[in-house]
């Protein structure tokens, strides 16, 4: 498990995407202020350096942008059947190549669209991700790390359970089969300990693009 910035977030049963912004783990109170100039000064060219996209995480993502349909499955409970859904995605880059970001909508007349942004943190050497939408009044946070071996993403992701009403987490894995296939897949954990299926989209990028 990935252990960085906690808090409350909400993740969306229906379709566990996410993206990100550019934050650091460290927070308010636990961030190294410059206490003098020396300090001010190399504190703002570590900023500066770090502010620049990286060229080779952010390449991983290029593959990602276009025009997709996608469909999700979702079990509600683990012996159960999944419920489906269909939409349709744009994902492009922004604020020069540092974030990937991705805007669904739900089809079939069902008020559900939202965005998301994925980058990568070069102070952490994290992926991040952060989504937002109808579907939730707070936003879904994460944190990831690539599999070159396997060419994968794993993120632990921070939720609020509407049941406890406490932070809980799911994982998510990010793959990519074939050239115009990306597969979000989500996991909880079960009451007994092991880790379940809870949800898994699957992206198709359209001939067109």
């Amino acid at each position: 498990m990935i252990k960085c910035c906690s808090g409350r977030h909400v993740v969306r049963i229906a379709f566990v995407l996410i993206g990100t912004i550019g934050i650091g783990c460290a927070g308010p109170y636990g961030a190294s202020l410059p206490e003098n100039e020396e300090q001010a000064r190399r504190w703002q060219e570590s900023r500066a350096q770090l502010a620049k996209p990286d060229p080779i995480a952010m390449a991983r993502l290029e593959p990602f942008v276009g025009q997709w349909d996608w469909t999700v499955k979702v079990w509600p409970f683990p012996e159960s059947s999944p419920q489906e859904a269909n939409g349709k995605a744009t994902m492009e880059m922004v604020a020069g190549n540092r974030f990937l970001q991705i805007d669904y909508v739900e089809e079939g007349g069902v008020e559900n669209w939202g965005t998301m942004f994925l980058g990568f943190d070069r102070g952490t050497s994290l992926y991040q991700l952060v989504s937002f939408g109808t579907t939730s009044s707070a936003m879904t946070v994460g944190w990831g790390v690539f599999d070159r071996n396997t060419w994968k993403w794993d993120f632990d992701v921070a939720f609020t359970d509407p049941m406890t009403r406490r932070e809980a987490q799911v994982q998510l894995t990010v793959r990519r089969p074939r050239l115009d296939t990306q597969v979000w897949t989500a996991w909880r954990r079960h009451s007994q300990g092991h880790m379940v299926r809870w949800s898994e989209t699957t992206f198709t990028k359209r001939e067109s693009d």
